[in-house]
């Protein structure tokens, strides 16, 4: 799982700062687009894997003590990285804009 989160985290990174360029210099959104995409496509994933850890543990019961409490680990997680992507993309459409320098 662990393993999981930093590949994840790695790829976020490389995608929010290609983002971040391609809209400094050629002020197209495409790439957040693609990062957003690949946000909820991660965080579906770790929620699926997850789900089939937590199946596994309890030798084909469901359990429910801790998948409550890992489905809100990886909700909050992946609000936070969205609000992040949406804070990076803002930012970087105001320092793209020479009004707001005077």
């Amino acid at each position: 799982l662990l393993g999981l989160i930093q590949s994840y985290l790695v790829s976020w990174l490389v995608f929010v700062s290609f983002s971040v360029y391609w809209k400094w210099t050629r002020k197209v959104n495409s790439l957040f687009y693609f990062t957003y995409c690949f946000l909820f496509l991660a965080f579906a994933i770790l929620g699926i894997y997850i789900q089939d850890v937590d199946i596994s543990r309890a030798s084909g019961v469901m359990s429910v003590g801790n998948y409550p409490v890992l489905t809100m680990m990886v909700l909050k997680h992946f609000i936070t990285s969205v609000v992040l992507t949406a804070f990076l993309q803002i930012s970087s459409w105001w320092f793209t804009r020479r009004w707001h320098r005077r």
